[in-house]
């Protein structure tokens, strides 16, 4: 290891906290449309974010509170989708930093359980 391990392990803390406790949504689907409901709301009255789902045969609608919503910048909520979020946003932000410290490499491993894992690989 030749960098402060500590830098990497605040901003994994801080991106998981962004999104944690929140209904996570891929703004980039195809096969949802999600919309934020919050035109001529009376005060005290909260944002909603529809999600339409539009199917061969049915149409399903949602509307969840905004405040329980987090839109990602994803095509799917995926293991797969959210270590490559990950990896993309630490390499945003500490790219330049990693380069100067001699990190040729990140990889990034998502789990949601015991044998459920997905992993992204960045070459710097």
């Amino acid at each position: 290891m030749m960098a402060d391990y500590n830098i990497y392990k605040r901003a994994i803390r801080k991106l998981c906290a962004e999104y944690d406790e929140y209904v996570l949504l891929p703004g980039l689907s195809e096969h949802i449309k999600i919309s934020e409901q919050n035109q001529g709301l009376a005060k005290g009255v909260s944002a909603t974010h529809e999600v339409r789902f539009e199917g061969s045969d049915t149409v399903d609608v949602f509307s969840l509170p905004s405040s329980d919503v987090a839109v990602l910048p994803v095509h799917n909520i995926t293991l797969e989708s959210m270590s490559k979020l990950f990896a993309d946003r630490i390499l945003d932000e500490h790219a330049e930093t990693m380069r100067d410290h001699g990190v040729v490499e990140l990889s990034v491993t998502v789990s949601s359980g015991p044998g459920q894992t997905a992993q992204y690989g960045a070459v710097l």
